[in-house]
């Protein structure tokens, strides 16, 4: 591998990340008194489970999944692996949401208090030219207000049709619809 040059995981490519056959490079663990929360969040967007290491994560996963741009969401994608001053460096990103056009953007989910740390800085840095040479956007992500996670939090219980049966839903918000419009008379 040259200087620059990057490799990504074979099965990261546009077409298997906007097709979901992606599995999380690393394996999730857990386990009692662990000092990260991981878990599963079941997503409107792909139907099923992404995976998740910790609450800073699981919020950007939320807004995420609420945001009507993104079609596809992959937690750990691939390993991005770059030479940078004759080393070898790895990093798995956390996230890849696939947009409408197909734009893939890679987020890496950091507490902003980690990214004054030289290495982590380093690493944010150098994977943002590699992604960037194939054309893919890149997302440190930090945190969102505690009002905006609070109400996608609370609104998440309600994403999921299948939960609902579909006729009453269908007269709830046709009768919606009739009491909005009395309301403004």
């Amino acid at each position: 591998m040259t200087e620059g040059e990057i490799d990504v995981a074979p099965g990261s490519g546009l077409q298997v990340l906007r097709g979901g056959d992606v599995l999380p490079w690393r394996e999730f663990r857990w386990r009692h008194g662990q000092a990260h929360y991981s878990g599963l969040y079941w997503s409107s967007t792909t139907g099923g489970h992404v995976a998740y290491e910790s609450r800073l994560e699981l919020s950007r996963l939320l807004l995420a999944d609420f945001d009507p741009e993104v079609m596809w969401i992959v937690s750990q994608p691939f390993l991005l692996e770059v030479v940078v001053a004759g080393q070898t460096r790895r990093h798995v990103p956390d996230f890849a949401l696939v947009d409408r056009h197909g734009v893939i953007t890679v987020v890496n989910v950091k507490p902003a208090s980690r990214l004054v740390n030289p290495k982590v800085a380093a690493t944010l840095a150098w994977a943002e030219v590699a992604l960037a040479s194939r054309g893919w956007r890149h997302e440190v992500w930090t945190g969102a207000p505690p009002a905006v996670l609070a109400n996608v939090r609370f609104l998440a219980g309600y994403r999921r049709r299948d939960r609902f049966e579909g006729e009453i839903l269908g007269a709830v918000l046709e009768s919606g619809g009739r009491w909005r419009q009395h309301r403004r008379c």
